[in-house]
């Protein structure tokens, strides 16, 4: 079997069952066992202790005092006839406390004196019995404790023991006794109640981990699905929709399914962009082999020459830029748009940027409507990448404006910034390409219309070079109305 989730899972599982039986085993028992021996001692030491404190006073004495020697040399003649009749009644009433006792707590009970004879017992016939291996120095601190009956049984006996004390002498003790087989029965059935409920817990369990690794495996495998689509390529797959997963599980559905959009949409946008880099390249080539075509076979008369080769030389020098521009954005996509930010006045830049503008303004009639805050305005930039931007943004609205209108270019500034403004009246943009402007080769139909000559890698330029300042660029536009483009610069520090 492979080191699966499932696999680890159900060795887990049977290792946690060893465990428990192990524990239950090393531990559980001893522990039971003990609690039952102390419940059982503890309910035969109260008993005792009653008997005992009771055969303590003063009415007791002359009872105990006989037994001050040996029970052999003990003679009945030394005692007057009323006192071996109180004695007898004593005893009596003794024996009777001791048989109650005894069935009260299904034990027998004997007054031990200190030499481990039994004076009196709930059994009359072990009266006589000499304890031989009593030794009250065993008990230690406890008022209990567990011998073997003899060397050649396997049965063992609790003990239970009070002291009866006369005049501050210990004279005797109550004692209980009782074998522990019933005890170990006890505890047998206590450890079996214990491992039948381990086990259906453990029963349990297994049923909830079941269910827990049909919710952890199931997810995984579609994902897993789902990851092999996305690598063969279809990323319309939607395995992974309306699924409800755990929240872990979801946010990873959820990433994949970003992610799968995302590569779809790159893919779509790698198949336009060579579709629009193909027809952009295509139809400038296509128009100067036409012409080179018609020279050379004598079509154009020698006298039009000049004029269609100068078509040639500005599509050539329109190629000439279109690669430039590709060249600048793969450079950006491998190492990024490298800067060199020095100190300059944006003031000039921009004149001599509006400057190189002043033959299509006077062809179109078309003006710049220039204001600024100030005659001089340092900023922190790359001085030409700042150039470019400035220069297509104002190439852009140049080409959608109509004849006859105004340019608006403005400047002001807010805290450390400064705030470019180019303002067109011109077509404007639809709502839905808003987003899209900045992709490389992006046009609009319109602008695909009025306009032959634009690249469409005009807007990804600036944007990337905007981006590699750390800078903001926003775009207003509302078709048929107009369209305005602001940059932000950081002033320079004086």
């Amino acid at each position: 079997m492979r080191n699966t989730i499932v696999r680890r899972l159900i060795i887990a599982s049977i290792v946690m069952a060893v465990l428990g039986v192990i524990v239950i085993r090393l531990f559980a028992k001893d522990f039971v066992w003990n609690y039952i021996v102390e419940t059982e001692a503890e309910l035969r030491y109260r008993q005792v202790s009653v008997l005992a404190t009771r055969y303590s006073t003063e009415d007791y004495e002359l009872f105990f005092n006989q037994y001050d020697t040996s029970y052999a040399e003990h003679s009945e003649e030394k005692l007057s006839k009323e006192q071996i009749d109180a004695l007898q009644t004593i005893e009596n009433g003794m024996q009777l406390d001791l048989m109650a006792a005894a069935e009260s707590i299904d034990s027998h009970v004997s007054i031990v004196t200190h030499d481990g004879h039994a004076i009196l017992s709930s059994n009359p016939s072990a009266t006589s019995l000499v304890l031989t291996s009593f030794d009250i120095d065993s008990f230690g601190s406890s008022y209990y404790m567990i011998t073997p009956l003899n060397k050649s049984a396997d049965t063992e006996i609790l003990t239970t023991m009070y002291p009866i004390n006369q005049n501050y002498h210990t004279i005797g003790y109550v004692m209980a006794y009782e074998t522990t087989e019933q005890m170990h029965l006890d505890t047998q059935s206590i450890m079996n109640n214990i491992y039948i409920t381990f086990f259906i817990i453990y029963f349990l369990y297994i049923i909830v981990l079941v269910i827990l690794i049909t919710g952890y495996v199931r997810p995984i495998k579609e994902i897993t699905a789902a990851a092999r689509e996305y690598a063969k390529g279809n990323f319309t797959y939607d395995g992974l929709k309306n699924k409800h997963y755990m929240l872990e599980y979801q946010n990873l559905a959820n990433s994949m399914n970003f992610m799968a959009e995302r590569i779809n949409d790159m893919d779509e946008y790698q198949k336009k962009f060579i579709a629009n880099i193909s027809h952009d390249f295509r139809s400038p080539l296509t128009s100067i082999r036409g012409y080179v075509d018609a020279i050379l076979d004598g079509t154009i008369p020698p006298e039009m020459q000049g004029r269609y080769l100068n078509i040639v030389l500005n599509e050539s020098e329109r190629l000439t830029k279109m690669a430039n521009s590709l060249i600048s954005l793969n450079r950006s996509d491998t190492t990024g748009i490298r800067i060199i930010p020095t100190d300059f006045d944006l003031m000039s830049v921009i004149k001599s940027t509006l400057a190189s503008f002043e033959h299509i303004c006077l062809t179109k009639k078309i003006k710049f409507d220039f204001t600024s805050y100030s005659e001089q305005i340092l900023v922190n930039g790359d001085t030409e990448k700042i150039k470019q931007v400035i220069y297509n943004l104002l190439d852009n609205a140049l080409k959608f404006s109509p004849s006859g209108g105004t340019i608006y270019l403005n400047l002001s500034e807010k805290g450390e910034k400064v705030f470019i403004s180019v303002k067109d009246f011109g077509i404007g943009i639809p709502k839905h390409a808003l987003t899209k402007i900045w992709d490389r080769f992006y046009k609009t139909d319109d602008s695909r219309g009025k306009d032959k000559t634009g690249s469409g890698l005009g807007l990804a330029i600036v944007k990337e070079i905007i981006q590699a300042h750390k800078e903001q660029i926003d775009v207003i536009s509302t078709q048929d109305v107009g369209t305005e483009f602001i940059f932000t610069m950081t002033k320079a520090k004086k």
